[in-house]
């Protein structure tokens, strides 16, 4: 759908950030700094409604910040699952970066 074409989008342009944010803190003399960096395997359960939107915005941000992912939908929707993974391995995606 076009949200999710969008959400791709949006995180796509987050990978070109070169440095985190830094946020004040309530606390005096303490700064904060956002950095966006990859943590290994993420593991994403996503519910049946909204079915390709809500899976698009919980892998963007894990393939952008260079995470791989297994990803369980919910058993009501398999089809829009596979179709997601299928669109993102035949843009190029290599295997095994997105497990289904």
């Amino acid at each position: 759908t076009v949200r999710a074409a969008q959400i791709f989008d949006f995180f796509a342009g987050e990978t070109l950030r070169l440095s985190g944010e830094l946020v004040p803190s309530v606390r005096p003399g303490v700064g904060v700094e956002i950095t966006r960096e990859a943590v290994g395997v993420v593991g994403i359960i996503t519910p049946w409604n909204f079915p390709i939107a809500i899976p698009a915005w919980k892998i963007a941000p894990a393939l952008a910040y260079g995470n791989t992912i297994v990803f369980k939908p919910a058993e009501l929707v398999p089809e829009s699952a596979w179709t997601i993974v299928n669109i993102l391995h035949r843009a190029g995606l290599p295997k095994g970066v997105l497990n289904l």
